[in-house]
């Protein structure tokens, strides 16, 4: 995808414990270069311990693991960077460590990650540029997730400035449209009885982009109101979602 499409993004999701993070600099850079600066990385701390100790190693402490992701985002920041670049952390340690290939976006590729954890959100604080914003899983509750992100928004606002920086706000949302609103709720919950019966997570309904093609259109201007300025979606089914969306919704949206 890189050489060929324009506009696009490329996000890989990377995993500390599981992938090393001077490889991922190191690619990371590459697919940057071959893209002309659109290369981004999201930050996933993972929740399953099984998958952690198949391929890596699990950290049975939360402060242990947002320590490791803290040291896996500053060794690809440093490697990116730096000349030489050093750190003696407790999970990772390199010794003028360095890496000619250097990103076309400066100062280096736009980190992204999704944390619910204090500990995970201080580190998203002082290193990310985009947090997913935290909202209510359940569907149903579509006012109660606006009050919790706007609640959790502000908090993330105090802990940048306290660092001197800045945050954008993204959303990890399943679009499901209908005909009717009732339609749409009865596609979502057909949607959360298939997945679990997956036994894969449900992830994106409680964004609650669920209705009309009118609903959607509002409610993604709401959260434009609230400071979201990244959508990032799937859509539920998938394919003829998407292609829905393309056609029903896309055209009216006019989001800065």
């Amino acid at each position: 995808l890189a050489p060929v499409v324009k506009k696009m993004r490329l996000m890989a999701a990377v995993h500390p414990g599981i992938f090393d993070p001077r490889i991922a600099a190191k690619m990371g850079a590459s697919l940057d270069r071959i893209s002309g600066g659109r290369f981004c990385v999201n930050i996933v701390n993972g929740t399953r311990p099984a998958e952690h100790n198949m391929y890596g190693r699990w950290i049975e402490s939360d402060d242990g693991r947002y320590q490791q992701m803290h040291e896996f985002i500053r060794i690809m920041k440093g490697l990116w960077t730096e000349d030489e670049f050093t750190l003696d952390g407790e999970f990772y340690k390199m010794q003028g460590g360095k890496m000619p290939t250097r990103s076309v976006i400066a100062p280096h590729p736009p980190f992204f990650a999704a944390s619910r954890a204090e500990d995970g959100m201080n580190v998203v604080a002082q290193e990310c540029d985009t947090w997913f914003v935290n909202y209510d899983r359940d569907h149903a509750n579509y006012e109660a997730s606006l009050k919790r992100i706007a609640t959790e928004t502000a908090l993330m606002e105090e802990r940048v400035k306290a660092y001197g920086r800045k945050m954008n706000y993204g959303i990890n949302a399943v679009v499901i449209i209908g005909e009717t609103e009732e339609e749409a709720q009865a596609k979502a919950a057909e949607h959360v009885r298939e997945a679990g019966k997956a036994q894969v997570g449900v992830s994106g309904v409680g964004a609650n982009l669920i209705g009309t093609p009118k609903t959607i259109v509002e409610r993604m201007k709401r959260y434009e109101d609230m400071g979201i300025s990244l959508f990032m979606l799937h859509f539920w089914p998938m394919h003829d979602g998407l292609e829905e969306f393309g056609q029903k919704i896309l055209p009216d949206l006019q989001l800065s």
